[in-house]
């Protein structure tokens, strides 16, 4: 469910109070490296080229041009394609879900790419992706970080304006610490939750988009609930206690 609201009217308190992760160590470390592995095998990248497979009733199609042709990184691509399609008919051709002029590049790399971090920048227009694309794991990711803009792209100009200050000093864990504990801004309520409405909408986008391809994906509902909850929004969850609260 979509979670948008209004920054006048919105209960700060009881939104972070209500939403916020319980205490705990972060888990499922094991079951995220399951949605690590290759969908499907398929020869190394090019500098362009075009990936076809099939996993199951699903078939999936994507094609990528290097990142810039006069300074190009050797492990990042720009996403041309990325159709997936099952036998009933159900289709998601990702780059339609951008706003126009918007771009996703993504690694090369079978394993995390410490360079290109995943990330929504509404500035760059662009969205990164610092997973390997053709897992699981990978998908899930570059369709939170679609949700990111697909939520910004919804609201007004003002409901940006009033909590474009919030987000970008809060977007990543180590962003929100660093900057509020280094005294650049001190940390509210209100700042926590603009960041669990942003994270959490993300993440329901993420899971209605690809919930079709569930079953070819070897994807588990119970397996992604446990992810979202116990290792992201768990980050989340434990800056805001560090920063805002502790009692929380």
């Amino acid at each position: 469910m979509r979670e948008f609201f209004s920054l006048n009217k919105f209960n700060s308190n009881k939104y972070v109070k209500n939403k916020i992760e319980p205490l705990g160590a972060r888990t499922y470390k094991t079951k995220m490296d399951e949605y690590a592995k290759p969908i499907f095998e398929h020869e190394p990248y090019n500098q362009e080229g075009t990936i076809s497979g099939t996993v199951g009733d699903l078939s999936i199609k994507l094609s990528y041009t290097p990142e810039d042709k006069e300074n190009p990184r050797p492990n990042v691509r720009k996403l041309n394609q990325l159709v997936l399609k099952n036998k009933t008919g159900e289709e998601l051709d990702v780059l339609q879900l951008l706003p126009k002029n918007h771009s996703i590049y993504f690694t090369t790399l079978t394993e995390e790419d410490e360079t290109l971090k995943s990330s929504a920048d509404y500035a760059k227009k662009a969205v990164f992706v610092g997973t390997p694309l053709l897992t699981s794991g990978g998908l899930m990711t570059l369709m939170h970080e679609i949700g990111h803009m697909d939520r910004n792209n919804h609201k007004s100009l003002r409901q940006i304006a009033q909590e474009s200050i919030s987000t970008s000093l809060i977007k990543k864990e180590m962003n929100f610490v660093q900057k509020i504990l280094s005294g650049f801004r001190s940390a509210n309520m209100h700042d926590a939750a603009v960041t669990l409405n942003d994270e959490r909408d993300a993440w329901s986008f993420a899971l209605a988009k690809l919930r079709p391809f569930f079953n070819a994906l070897n994807i588990n509902m119970e397996d992604i609930k446990n992810i979202v909850h116990k290792n992201g929004l768990h980050t989340y969850s434990k800056a805001i206690r560090l920063v805002v609260d502790k009692n929380l």
